[in-house]
């Protein structure tokens, strides 16, 4: 297995964090794939605390640009790009929701170890993503009844 270094990961995830689309680049997923699978412990708990942080960071944009909306109520004029689906909120939530997607089954197994101290960042970032509607949460109940 290729090794990776903390500090590459912080930099995928500061390039990530200015551009929300690279993270679904093929060179940022195999950062992710290469921390969260690896038997790294550090390298995991980075990995998570960058997820969770760019979910974080995803909420506060929606925020801001509801905010916005609400603000602008006055303007009653109909957002054409947003109802065809071309507004930059549909891609960062198309981004988010695939992501976590992706790597839900690893974070749900990381919530319910008690052994390991990323555990709760693995819990928080659960919480976070049912909170954005990112994933269905049958997803996370359903296959956590059938681990145990």
């Amino acid at each position: 297995m290729v090794s990776l270094d903390k500090n590459i990961a912080n930099a995928t995830a500061y390039l990530c964090f200015t551009h929300r689309t690279c993270i679904l680049e093929p060179r940022s997923i195999d950062v992710f794939d290469i921390a969260l699978n690896g038997e790294q412990d550090e390298l995991r708990h980075c990995a998570l605390r960058i997820l969770r942080d760019f979910l974080l960071l995803t909420e506060t944009d929606i925020t801001e640009a509801t905010e916005t909306k609400l603000t602008k109520k006055q303007k009653q004029k109909v957002d054409q790009t947003v109802l065809e689906g071309h507004s930059q909120s549909f891609q960062i939530s198309g981004v988010t929701a695939s992501l976590m997607q992706r790597y839900l089954h690893l974070i749900r197994g990381f919530a319910i170890d008690p052994k390991k101290s990323y555990s709760i960042i693995a819990v928080q970032l659960i919480d976070l993503m049912l909170d954005q509607g990112a994933v269905n949460p049958r997803m996370v109940y359903d296959q956590a009844r059938e681990e145990y």
